[in-house]
């Protein structure tokens, strides 16, 4: 069957791919093996888009398109390490949100191009939501979430900050659409962010830029080795960029 969607962590990994006798199939294999832990087959449930592990890397959350009413709407599974189902939220609205990251186990994010919800799937809530005219890329990690929106004729990166059960979104910084495309990559602690021959680097917990360095070539990829280590790729070379 086509594989549609692949999510690994450091204990496992799931295969979502189609099945002609159902919406779809859920496979969870334990890294090595090559044959599932179980699979999970879904029919009137909904058509299963995209999945994130928790933080023990063995339990995940599912998000599905509900195509059982006359209005699509998004539903969020969640499952233990055994696979089997601890709970169930329907949201609220018909926008497709077909991607999902865990910041923790009780911030679920949800989104598209123009939205991202955050969700307590266990409590069965919705702790924010945000519309945008675009965005453009996002970097997620454990607690830590960074934005970067079209503003027009500049791109804006913002990060996602909480006091007490409060959410927002705080500007860090600003990018002329003119120095060409941005490329954006993050660690568990630090965003990088390249535009032409620019890196930047910024502090993903405070938000605190860190440093900037200039290239004599234009960077066409970035690769995150680790909170102070990047690999950068310009067309004709490859430098490594460290914070140390």
């Amino acid at each position: 069957s086509p594989v549609e969607n692949i999510e690994a962590s450091e204990e496992r990994f799931l295969l979502l791919q189609k099945a002609n006798d159902s919406l779809g199939e859920l496979e969870v294999y334990a890294k090595g093996q090559s044959q599932p832990l179980l699979t999970l087959s879904f029919f009137e449930s909904g058509y299963p888009l995209d999945m994130a592990f928790h933080e023990d890397g063995r339990a995940f959350d599912l998000v599905l398109l509900n195509v059982n009413h006359a209005q699509p709407g998004m539903l969020v599974h969640r499952y233990n390490d055994r696979g089997e189902k601890t709970a169930e939220m329907a949201l609220p609205g018909a926008e497709l949100l077909p991607a999902i990251y865990l910041l923790n186990d009780d911030c679920t994010v949800l989104f598209n191009n123009e939205t991202i919800v955050l969700a307590d799937i266990g409590q069965g809530k919705i702790l924010y939501r945000e519309s945008f005219e675009k965005i453009e890329d996002l970097a997620l990690t454990a607690n830590y979430m960074a934005v970067l929106l079209d503003e027009g004729e500049q791109s804006g990166l913002h990060i996602l900050r909480k006091t007490g059960d409060s959410f927002s979104f705080e500007h860090l910084d600003s990018f002329s659409k003119l120095d060409g495309d941005l490329l954006l990559v993050n660690s568990g602690e630090s965003i990088f962010l390249a535009q032409g021959n620019i890196i930047r680097a910024y502090d993903f917990a405070g938000g605190r830029f860190l440093a900037e360095s200039e290239l004599s070539e234009r960077v066409v990829n970035l690769i995150a080795q680790d909170n102070n280590t990047l690999i950068v790729l310009t067309e004709k070379n490859g430098y490594l960029f460290s914070l140390d």
